[in-house]
């Protein structure tokens, strides 16, 4: 199972779309996605705690009262791909896509072990070379970019990944925006900016 895991991530940074058909041809039961998702969640909250004791957030911000607990950073955790794979089933399937809501939760979670994979890598390079660290941290953002476009473009059936990314980026700021909106009334006057 590790070398199957090992050899799809390396097929998946090669070709996306390739190592995405891989994984949703997995002889697997149903709910193993919701599964794995939690997983993936519960994975990358410990490397964040690792990568805070690090690099911990300076004190009196949102985000150190935010990951100051692992529980709650495994609950953000989990909340925003569950929101990620909900809006790329969801607008996909507003475009004519074929994908399931299953299908959206197991390309999310395939997609954030190729991240946590990657984020391993970049934390090691910090402790070894932290020039390298920096530049394994810009090249991460790329691979994001390229695997999600291609994920969500595969699972959908669509042709072309960078009309799945234009779409991403927009259904990216309506969320936040419609977030930022329900949220705002929630936000403590100490983290809120003051007037000059």
């Amino acid at each position: 199972m590790i070398g199957f895991f090992f050899s799809t991530l390396l097929l998946s940074l090669r070709d996306p779309r390739v190592g995405m058909r891989q994984i949703q041809a997995l002889n697997r039961p149903p709910g193993t996605e919701m599964v794995a998702l939690l997983l993936m969640a519960v994975a990358s909250a410990l490397l964040m705690q690792l990568s805070l004791q690090v690099l911990p957030f300076p004190g009196g911000t949102p985000f150190s009262a935010l990951f100051a607990s692992p529980f709650v950073t495994v609950g953000l955790q989990f909340l925003t791909l569950m929101i990620s794979a909900f809006l790329a089933w969801l607008v996909g399937g507003w475009f004519g896509g074929r994908g399931s809501f299953a299908d959206a939760v197991l390309a999310f979670a395939w997609l954030q072990a190729v991240m946590l994979a990657v984020q391993l890598v970049q934390l090691l390079a910090l402790f070894t070379l932290p020039v390298l660290s920096g530049i394994i941290g810009m090249l991460a953002i790329g691979i994001f970019v390229v695997m999600l476009s291609n994920f969500v473009a595969e699972i959908h059936g669509f042709i072309s990944p960078l009309k799945v990314f234009l779409a991403a980026v927009i259904t990216f700021f309506a969320a936040v925006f419609v977030l930022t909106l329900i949220i705002a009334p929630f936000i403590p006057p100490e983290y809120l900016p003051r007037e000059l």
